[in-house]
């Protein structure tokens, strides 16, 4: 453009320059190292050579660091286990003990304990009646026994229940000809054909002598 115009362009662009240069310096702020770096190329190797060195050693003391917690987390997580361990050690001859103690329960020390968490079966006395009902067909039942109140429900097909007394079963059955009774482990005769209701029938020894 200046020498289109017929200035001296040589002078206007050392003032260009200049104001340039001028204008760059103060508006970035560049360190003196940086630009002399390339003029010193000794400094600058050593300088990095330095930088190296340190940081390794800057890496070398964060791995220490990490294993020497490492060692002491697993340490003392190791001692408190054992002593977990040591609370809870159990002999050799312990373990066989109740090894056969839950193998063969009739060899335990003291069988109430076992009474206590489960229930047992009760177990009829010599002159106690025992009542079995067997289902040929679904039914209604309803059984009384002794001065008990009465259990009533339907006895599905095929399936059974037992019942205990002192002195009398009361019976009652919707179908008579679906059920099969066995008092102390002996039939009775039907109380009456298919699809006939019976009610309040009483049982006792008296009635299993007539059979």
């Amino acid at each position: 453009y200046a020498d289109t115009i017929g200035l001296p362009a040589n002078e206007i662009l050392k003032k260009y320059e200049t104001q340039v240069a001028h204008k760059f310096v103060e508006t970035i702020d560049i360190p003196i190292t940086t630009q002399q770096t390339p003029l010193q190329p000794k400094e600058t190797e050593k300088l990095l050579e330095q930088q190296k060195k340190n940081r390794k050693v800057f890496v070398g003391i964060g791995l220490v660091i990490v294993v020497l917690a490492s060692i002491i987390y697993f340490w003392g997580y190791i001692k408190s286990y054992d002593k977990g361990q040591e609370v809870n050690e159990t002999s050799f001859q312990d373990v066989v003990k109740e090894n056969e103690h839950s193998h063969n329960p009739s060899t335990a020390k003291d069988s109430s304990d076992t009474s206590k968490i489960h229930p047992v079966a009760v177990v009829p006395v010599p002159d106690s009646l025992i009542l079995r009902v067997v289902a040929i067909d679904s039914v209604w039942i309803s059984i009384i026994q002794d001065s008990l109140p009465p259990r009533r429900g339907y006895l599905l097909s095929g399936r059974f229940r037992t019942y205990n007394a002192q002195r009398e079963f009361i019976v009652s059955f919707g179908n008579a000809g679906a059920v099969r009774l066995y008092l102390n482990g002996i039939e009775l005769e039907p109380f009456g054909s298919k699809g006939r209701s019976v009610r309040n029938i009483t049982i006792n020894r008296d009635y299993l002598k007539k059979q």
